[in-house]
């Protein structure tokens, strides 16, 4: 996804986020339709990186 973090469209996907001191977690999908997006990134030496991507569209 090319957009903000926390500007995803909230009318067309669901969205979860979690954030810790040195994580943050999101997951974005539309309901019933087979397409989710699940990212991950962690600070390292006071920078964020992605760590961990996985995109599903059935």
């Amino acid at each position: 996804m090319k957009v903000r973090i926390y500007d995803v469209d909230k009318s067309q996907y669901k969205v979860e986020c979690k954030k810790t001191d040195k994580s943050f977690f999101q997951l974005v999908w539309i309901e019933n339709a087979g397409f989710n997006s699940e990212c991950r990134f962690e600070l390292i030496d006071n920078k964020w990186y992605l760590v961990y991507a996985l995109a599903i569209d059935i």
